[in-house]
């Protein structure tokens, strides 16, 4: 019985084994029939076998992931579109910045350009406090200056003032604006002294006069133009003839320029040249008649264009005139006259001195007392009438020019009229004028003034913020 049922189990194991191999037969036909469809004409039956297979399953469901993925490059997008957003907000707001730091730098420079704008407009007229506005040309560009007098002493000051400078640049959305503000010190006078100043007798001034610690006015005297000082108040004669509105005012101390005699001599510049100082010579002593033997020591000199361009004359030998028998006259055609300081300077008979343009008349760096008294040249007799050097002795007693003298000057009109078309600057300055002395201020000391004179001094800069 045992046998019978191994018999009939193995029998079963063939039949399923036989059909598995059927299958597995009709399974490689069927793959046969597909692969070679136009040989057997059954095409059709074999895809519809082969349609019959079913798809897996992990073809059919979706991926986990796929989801995640969606989000991430929606992110990326949204951080890459903000990014060039920002990156083009960026750049543009860097363009307008840039643009807006360029026309604001510009409208620095135009507020710095009023300033020097108003600084050469009180050089051509000091007392013009005329605020201007200009626009250049082809452009929307101002530029504007405005001046504000100082208060000293419960008055506005003539000299101290504030300058304000504004410029403004236009430009896409809003203009660039600028404003500075410099304070100055102009020095616009006719006499002007470290010290004192005393005016007396026959003296007619036309100008301003500023002494830092007195100023005295005589009977007999004409100003017109400002009188101040520093230390106390200007005295000034009931009999004085003033400018009508102009009282005698308090105004700020002034710093008195030292100039260095290195800029004059032994040698100068001019016009970025080198030259030396000439020296002034005698050039004749012309006998005076009378009782007592008295001369007349002519120095005469003219500019040369070649070696002494500036016309710079210095006179290396003392002049005491007050103590001994002499008279002087000077006759500088174009020239300067530099006296150095360590010999006396005393001066007594004609002058007639007539400088190249931006150089001064007289510059005496001397600490003590230079004189330079005029007389006229009517009252000389000479000796010798037929010597040619007396017709060509100044008619007539004039400078051109700035007295300046580190110590003091003495202007004396003795005899004969003088006039002044300058300045005098001196530790302390007297004027008199016995016969007429006339002076009469001379712009050019403000446009061009001589080397080594401040007549502007500047003081507190700040720029004016809104």
């Amino acid at each position: 019985m045992l046998k019978t049922l191994l018999t009939q189990q193995s029998f079963q194991e063939i039949r399923a084994t036989g059909r598995n191999v059927a299958l597995t037969h009709s399974e490689m036909l069927s793959h046969k029939v597909v692969q070679h469809s136009n040989n057997t004409g059954r095409k059709q039956k074999t895809l519809r076998c082969a349609q019959r297979q079913p798809l897996p399953q992990y073809l059919l469901q979706p991926h986990p992931s796929s989801g995640a993925a969606l989000i991430v490059v929606l992110i990326l997008s949204a951080i890459i579109y903000l990014a060039l957003n920002a990156v083009l907000l960026m750049t543009t707001t860097e363009i307008h910045l840039s643009n807006f730091e360029q026309r604001s730098i510009q409208a620095f420079y135009l507020a710095e350009s009023a300033l020097a704008r108003g600084v050469a407009g009180l050089r051509a007229a000091p007392d013009d406090l005329t605020s201007f506005s200009d626009v250049i040309p082809g452009t929307l560009n101002v530029f504007s200056v405005s001046f504000s007098p100082k208060r000293y002493d419960e008055h506005e000051s003539w000299y101290h003032l504030s300058l304000n400078g504004e410029g403004i640049v236009s430009g896409p959305g809003a203009s660039a604006t600028r404003r500075v503000s410099q304070e100055i010190l102009i020095k616009p006078f006719a006499l002007f002294a470290a010290q004192k100043i005393a005016v007396q007798d026959h003296c007619r001034i036309h100008g301003h006069l500023h002494g830092n610690q007195e100023v005295h006015i005589g009977a007999d005297v004409t100003v017109e133009g400002h009188i101040s000082s520093s230390f106390s108040e200007p005295i000034v004669s009931e009999d004085a003839d003033l400018s009508e509105d102009e009282e005698p005012a308090r105004e700020p101390e002034t710093g008195f320029p030292a100039i260095s005699p290195d800029l004059y001599f032994p040698q100068y510049l001019y016009q970025e040249k080198q030259y030396t100082a000439q020296a002034l010579e005698l050039t004749a002593s012309l006998a005076l008649s009378g009782s007592a033997e008295r001369l007349l020591n002519v120095y005469r000199g003219q500019a040369d264009p070649e070696n002494n361009p500036a016309g710079i004359f210095v006179l290396h030998s003392a002049i005491e005139d007050d103590t001994q028998s002499t008279l002087t006259a000077i006759d500088l055609q174009g020239g300067s006259l530099v006296l150095p300081g360590t010999k006396k300077c005393y001066i007594k008979g004609l002058v007639h001195i007539s400088p190249v343009e931006n150089y001064p008349a007289v510059i005496h760096f001397g600490t003590g007392a230079m004189h330079l008294n005029t007389i006229n040249v009517a009252s000389l007799t000479f000796s010798d009438t037929g010597n040619t050097e007396i017709s060509k002795l100044p008619t007539q007693n004039s400078i051109e020019g700035l007295l300046y003298s580190l110590g003091n000057l003495v202007l004396t009109a003795e005899s004969g009229s003088v006039t002044l078309k300058g300045s005098i600057w001196a530790q302390n300055i007297s004027v008199r004028g016995e016969a007429t002395c006339k002076i009469d201020f001379s712009p050019g000391l403000m446009t061009n003034p001589p080397p080594g004179l401040k007549v502007v001094e500047y003081g507190a800069w700040r720029e004016l913020l809104e």
